[in-house]
């Protein structure tokens, strides 16, 4: 039982990385395979408003947002400004930068459970209890090669629907290794009772 207990410790925390693991990835494929393709490089000329914020707004809201788990987006420019959110108030802000946003600029993806008492993250409270956001470092200009950056793309997602998968592959590596407990008890039972009638009669 120790041992199970411990494996299933253990198991859950790599259960929980592979899953947070999984959500970057979809962050990464949606913002660089769906958003990225959207924008055009006059969009990184200042905050996104008018028929040009609606058009995004629906395009992104279509191909990102309606297969659930996405909550939010927004465009980072480097100067730290907010050139995009599906939450329109947000257009234009420039919060303190916070570390996994600088990290992106210098091209690396960064992720972590959002911490929704930061001022910037208001609007999100109402979103879900905790949301796991992912800044995915875009370059517009078609190079594949090249390794400049151009704006940060931030996607957030429901961290319900990753727990929920947690749950789920938790809940099946329980029920294995509960079998193989039983199966194990019932496996020594017959020699624990062999061993006890030896023991009576010494």
């Amino acid at each position: 039982v120790l041992i199970g207990v411990g494996v299933a410790l253990v198991r859950e925390g790599d259960l929980r990385a592979r899953s947070e693991a999984a959500a970057t990835i979809r962050a990464e494929l949606i913002a660089e395979g769906i958003i990225a393709p959207l924008l055009r490089p006059a969009d990184l000329g200042g905050p996104i408003r008018g028929e040009r914020y609606v058009e995004l707004d629906r395009a992104i809201h279509q191909l990102a947002m309606e297969d659930g788990g996405v909550e939010r987006v927004k465009i980072w420019r480097r100067d730290g400004v907010v050139l995009f959110s599906n939450d329109p108030a947000q257009v234009g802000l420039r919060p303190e930068p916070e570390h996994d946003l600088i990290e992106a600029f210098e091209g690396e993806v960064e992720s972590e459970i959002s911490e929704l008492d930061e001022s910037e993250n208001v609007s999100e409270r109402a979103l879900a209890d905790q949301l796991f956001e992912t800044y995915v470092p875009v370059n517009l200009s078609g190079d594949a090669e090249s390794t400049r950056v151009d704006a940060v793309i931030e996607v957030y997602q429901d961290y319900s629907v990753i727990q929920a998968e947690i749950v789920r592959l938790n809940r099946t590596l329980t029920l294995s290794l509960g079998l193989g407990l039983v199966a194990l008890y019932a496996l020594l039972l017959p020699l624990m009772i062999g061993t006890t009638r030896t023991l009576r009669r010494q």
